[in-house]
């Protein structure tokens, strides 16, 4: 049951904040799943796992979490309560754009599921949460006013903040799964040359069923649905580079743009031509 939703997104829809509250109903309600932008994710309330990439992490309440636009992320939920956050997706342009590129290393320069979380008592400290309670209400007023510009101008200094965090947080309280780790990283490497699974349980010594069983259970999605989405993301981030569709498909691993055409649809709901074409705008 929904309690309290705010939302608002930029005129280029290049950035979208939300403010959520509501009832979880049930244990593990949330897939493993990825965006092109750059997400914040604040944790208010509730009792939740949040697992990026073989990382898992219990957050306690203002835990702050930076996710690039190519890791795979979930919660999990224990308890059926309340569950509060804020999450904030940012196109990676839009640090060009507000002319502030030295703040998107905090994103993009670390490895996939390592360096997300910023405590809490850090987050409170430095200002962070102060940040964000002030772009919820620019938030909440923006149907009454034309206040984009002063939303943009605190997003900035959140980034500078999140920017300077990087001395305060290790990771402290990550729980990595080191065997689901080494696997990605495999597929990763891997990507267009796997074939099946059990050329991934041969190189690691487990059974394919094996396999199968510690992947799912520790990322909540089958090993060839995750291999699946992380040869999607090699497409788009080819194609922001300027690769054809057809021939980045191929190069991904998916075998033929027909095939690649089934999977894409399958996933997002909407054609590579329609689903890719913001990609290829930005690029």
């Amino acid at each position: 049951m929904e309690r309290n939703f705010v939302s608002w997104i930029s005129k280029n829809r290049k950035i979208h904040y939300t403010y959520k509250t509501d009832m979880t109903t049930s244990v593990d309600n949330c897939l493993l799943h990825n965006h092109d932008s750059y997400e914040i994710y604040m944790f208010l309330e509730g009792d939740v796992n949040f697992f990026v990439e073989g990382s898992t992490y219990h957050l306690n309440p203002y835990d702050t979490l930076v996710i690039r636009n190519n890791e795979m992320h979930q919660t999990v939920h224990f308890k059926k309560e309340t569950y509060k956050r804020v999450v904030i997706n940012v196109n990676p342009t839009v640090f060009k754009e507000l002319n502030c590129e030295q703040y998107m290393k905090t994103f993009a320069d670390r490895k996939l599921g390592e360096g997300n979380l910023i405590k809490g008592d850090y987050v409170r400290k430095s200002g962070l949460w102060d940040a964000f309670e002030r772009l919820q209400q620019y938030a909440i007023r923006a149907k009454e006013e034309d206040n984009e510009i002063v939303i943009k101008a605190t997003l900035v200094e959140m980034f500078y903040i999140l920017h300077k965090s990087e001395t305060h947080s290790q990771d402290p309280g990550a729980i990595k799964s080191d065997i689901i780790k080494s696997i990605m990283r495999y597929i990763d490497k891997h990507l267009s040359s796997i074939e099946n699974l059990d050329q991934i349980a041969e190189e690691f010594f487990i059974s394919k069923c094996h396999l199968c069983r510690i992947f799912k259970a520790e990322t909540g999605m089958t090993v060839n649905r995750y291999i699946t989405n992380r040869r999607i993301i090699r497409v788009r981030d080819m194609c922001r580079m300027g690769e054809n569709i057809s021939l980045a498909c191929t190069k991904a691993g998916f075998g033929s743009y027909s095939n690649f055409y089934k999977i894409f649809m399958r996933e997002t709901g909407e054609s590579p031509r329609k689903g890719l074409k913001i990609v290829r705008e930005e690029a």
